[in-house]
């Protein structure tokens, strides 16, 4: 009798390893074919607002057409005798269409943004490797463009600061502007998923810390005290890293996504740029 107890929970406690491995295997499977998905989210363009745009900044919609004949989406917003020029990179939830006219009013100068591929009017799919290159391509051909700039700010914002940093290590600039910065998307994926070995499956690690000692433009940081999304330690390794002359500031009682709702964050962005022509 004492021999069948234990048979059946022996066989109990192989039945549940077994499950649990299918478990964990699916769930594992599920993080390397879905992460385009979970980094990615294709947000699309709201027509409204792409007309309201186009109708106070006439022909500022403009395309871009990379090699494979993909088409690049984004927008020039001007301002009257500005010499100078922000290139924004937004997070992975942001659609430029909807993000460039508060871009346009709280940053000195006139502004660029682009939808990466996949989101807005941008065709084609999204990866490190394709966004880190449509980033020089922007570069190069706005500046091209646009010679009446004679300064260029590159600007990033969550997912948009890992394709800023790459940029800035590759193309001279007068600041770098970090919002909400991850020291790379590989540590976050680790803290998240600690059971999971994601630097095995990771194809997008967006790598920051291995440009800190590669850019030499003033970088300014600010980082939102509650951010539960990427954490302000996140922020601060980066931080810390940096050889470059910086700055960091904290956002107080501001989240991932509500940080530019407070009045700390729209100071410290003029702020970027009295810091940037000291």
């Amino acid at each position: 009798m004492g021999s069948k107890k234990m048979s059946d929970k022996k066989r109990f406690l192989i039945i549940f390893s077994i499950l649990l491995t299918c478990v964990y295997l699916l769930a594992l499977s599920g993080l390397y074919f879905l992460q385009e998905k979970m980094i990615f989210l294709n947000v699309r363009t709201n027509q409204e607002t792409a007309t309201q745009l186009n109708t106070l900044f006439p022909k500022s919609e403009l395309f871009i057409e990379t090699e494979g004949a993909i088409s690049l989406h984004g927008w020039h917003l001007p301002k009257k005798n500005s010499e100078i020029l922000n290139i924004c990179f937004n997070g992975n939830g942001d659609e430029a269409t909807q993000v460039a006219y508060f871009w346009h009013q709280t940053l000195k100068g006139a502004i660029v943004t682009f939808n990466y591929r996949g989101y807005g009017k941008s065709t084609g799919k999204s990866s490190q490797e394709k966004l880190f290159n449509d980033a020089l391509l922007i570069f190069d051909t706005i500046k091209a463009k646009y010679p009446q700039y004679k300064k260029i700010y590159i600007i990033g914002r969550s997912l948009g600061t890992g394709i800023a940093c790459h940029l800035a290590s590759k193309r001279d600039c007068a600041g770098l502007l970090l919002i909400s910065p991850y020291d790379s998307i590989l540590n976050i994926s680790r803290q998240n998923y600690p059971i999971f070995p994601v630097k095995l499956c990771l194809r997008h690690p967006f790598d920051s810390q291995l440009l800190a000692d590669k850019i030499e433009e003033p970088t300014f940081f600010i980082a939102a005290k509650n951010d539960s999304l990427i954490p302000i330690s996140n922020s601060l390794n980066l931080y810390n890293q940096w050889q470059s002359k910086k700055e960091i500031h904290y956002v107080p009682n501001a989240g991932h996504n509500n940080i530019f709702q407070k009045n700390e964050f729209l100071t410290f962005l003029k702020d970027f740029y009295i810091f940037a022509e000291k």
